[in-house]
């Protein structure tokens, strides 16, 4: 009995010893980038969210010049076990971009990962053309 609880207690001070998870699975970075067409006055934004298994992952900043560029940072940790390691096949299956101004929504797009990006290095995806939203398209 006494060797049982000696086994157990050296297999979870094993586990909890463990490097975080997160530290083993890489951050990789999406890129979306584009002009705005008919932008009229006032700054505007552009929002964009990745939505992965595990979780949504968002990125923003104010246009300028009609152009845009929004990184977003996204997590590739899906899984962890003992036995099998690291599982760092998390990934974004559709991408949301949202311009606005001044809080009302005035154009979405909604992007497929596999389809509409590519990979520039093993951390970083950018989309494959680029996007044009427009002002007055919703």
């Amino acid at each position: 009995m006494r060797r049982i609880h000696l086994v157990i207690a050296v297999a979870l001070t094993l586990l909890v010893s463990q490097p975080s998870a997160y530290a083993k699975c890489p951050v990789d970075t999406l890129i979306v980038q584009g002009s705005i067409a008919e932008s009229g006055e006032g700054p505007m934004e552009v929002a964009v969210v990745a939505h992965t298994p595990k979780g949504d992952f968002s990125g923003r900043t104010e246009a300028s010049g009609g152009r845009f560029r929004v990184e977003v940072r996204f997590n590739t940790l899906k899984s962890w076990s003992p036995l099998l390691g690291h599982n760092c096949t998390n990934t974004p299956k559709a991408i949301d971009v949202k311009l606005s101004r001044g809080g009302q929504v005035l154009s979405e797009e909604r992007l497929n990962f596999k389809g509409d990006f590519e990979a520039t290095d093993l951390v970083t995806y950018r989309l494959k053309r680029e996007l044009t939203l427009r002002a007055g398209s919703k």
